[in-house]
């Protein structure tokens, strides 16, 4: 069987690479995003006490920062570069959420709210769908459910075009409202017996 090709990185790439890394800007901007999540994440603890995130975890911001900056050919830390933290303020599975949450809500809040509008709608589907209704109530239950996501989907478009008009990545945002479109065409064909083509 052919084998697959390696990369090899010598010992001379990886000192350039951490040289140059060690070049990109941490500016002013992104010093003060990491303390508008620092201070969020305090807040947060203070509610529920959900994230604990360590000084030495804050230490290693910067250099992942600047690495992310890095890979994306910056030469200085911009927002975006913000989201790679979700992955590392955390240390019980549990709180990824509450995580990506928070920076989310930093660096880009109208995906944050779109993300919670989307988790709702999902929550919704997956109840009304699995229910044991039949015939009427099924349909009763279904219309409702549509009315509430076709609110979300809304309220999601009116955000994703925010977001378009900062220059925001809305990828997710598409595809999550994409997502919503097939949550309804499920409840409309297999609880209100209206077939997907004739949406």
């Amino acid at each position: 069987s052919p084998s697959t090709p390696m990369t090899m990185i010598s010992l001379n790439d990886i000192k350039t690479a951490k040289d140059e890394i060690t070049e990109v800007a941490f500016t002013d901007t992104a010093i003060d995003m990491l303390l508008k999540i620092r201070l969020a994440i305090m807040s947060s603890t203070k509610k529920n006490a959900q994230l604990t995130v360590t000084d030495r975890t804050y230490k290693t911001c910067e250099r992942l920062l600047k690495t992310e900056a890095w890979l994306q050919d910056r030469e200085y830390v911009e927002d975006e570069d913000f989201m790679i933290l979700q992955h590392i303020l955390w240390s019980d599975p549990s709180q990824r959420r509450a995580a990506a949450s928070v920076v989310l809500d930093a660096v880009n809040p109208e995906q944050n709210k779109v993300t919670r509008l989307y988790e709702m709608a999902e929550e919704l589907a997956h109840k009304v769908l699995n229910a044991d209704g039949k015939g009427k109530k099924n349909i009763e239950s279904g219309l409702e459910a549509a009315n509430k996501l076709k609110d979300a989907k809304q309220k999601m478009s009116n955000y994703i075009k925010d977001m378009s008009d900062k220059k925001k990545d809305v990828k997710q945002a598409r595809k999550q409202l994409k997502d919503i479109d097939t949550m309804l065409q499920r409840i409309f064909t297999e609880l209100c017996g209206i077939d997907k083509d004739f949406l």
